[in-house]
């Protein structure tokens, strides 16, 4: 199974995030238009999506719609905060597709998760506040590099959310909420929560990655890989590339975003 990367992750309870970002401001003062729609789950939750429907100085047409959605401890500010020559969403957006992207909050927990995410429901809290840490991951700008602070990019989350991705860690799997064994038989009807279907997710999939990402395995995402029945890997060229760079670094225009540009536009 993919899922065997090993992950720890310092929870702050008490400390909030310095990335309660404005998005509309950062967009705007780029030079786009900018929409946000709250969506509401049949279950309850209310999704704030936001929406670059065309690049500058142009007008509403129709337009292929571009999903992006934030990784863990990130929000939708990964996609602008680099600003309108080198972030994603920007980027895409001035070449004709509509940029849609929620604003949905991870945030941490880890390995002894179930006992972590119990206890923290017993003190009344469902989020967690989290501080991004600069230490190694701060490391210095390259000559040619823009880079910004991971301080502007992480946030609060859903302690259940992190629970979950902990629970997979833990039990080197990709499968449904681990309630216990004997909730387990009510929800599912067996003992353990039935894993996710890849071989079912048949869409066209290229995973970017790079061989310096400290919290990804490439092993981890070859295998993932062989597990998607359409999809395949592509090695980002340049060895030192980060795991936080695809947000944080000038470097991701040209060495991820120009490529997925180029294979939008190809289809």
């Amino acid at each position: 199974m993919w899922f065997k990367t090993f992950l720890t992750i310092v929870v702050l309870i008490s400390v909030e995030a310095n990335n309660v970002c404005d998005i509309n401001s950062k967009v705007l003062k780029a030079g786009y238009p900018f929409e946000k729609y709250d969506l509401v789950t049949e279950d309850g939750y209310i999704l704030e999506v936001y929406r670059i429907p065309y690049g500058k100085n142009e007008t509403q047409g129709h337009r292929p719609v571009v999903f992006m959605m934030h990784g863990l401890l990130s929000s939708a500010s990964s996609f602008v905060e680099l600003g309108p020559n080198y972030a994603m969403a920007h980027l895409i957006a001035g070449v004709g597709y509509k940029r849609n992207f929620p604003n949905l909050l991870l945030s941490s927990f880890a390995t002894y998760t179930s006992v972590l995410y119990d206890f923290v429901r017993t003190l009344g809290l469902h989020e967690l506040k989290y501080e991004w840490i600069a230490s190694d991951n701060e490391k210095p700008a390259e000559i040619g590099e823009y880079k910004v602070s991971l301080r502007d990019l992480g946030t609060s989350a859903s302690l259940k959310q992190l629970s979950h991705f902990g629970q997979n860690v833990r039990d080197k799997t990709f499968r449904r909420w681990d309630y216990s064994l004997l909730e387990n038989f009510f929800h599912y009807g067996s003992p353990s929560p039935p894993e996710y279907n890849l071989r079912r997710v048949n869409v066209d999939i290229t995973m970017h990655y790079t061989i310096a990402d400290s919290l990804l395995d490439e092993r981890d995402v070859l295998a993932m890989v062989n597990d998607l029945p359409n999809a395949k890997a592509r090695k980002i060229p340049k060895d030192n590339f980060s795991h936080y760079d695809f947000v944080q670094s000038s470097f991701v225009k040209p060495l991820v975003t120009d490529y997925i540009i180029s294979d939008l536009k190809s289809r």
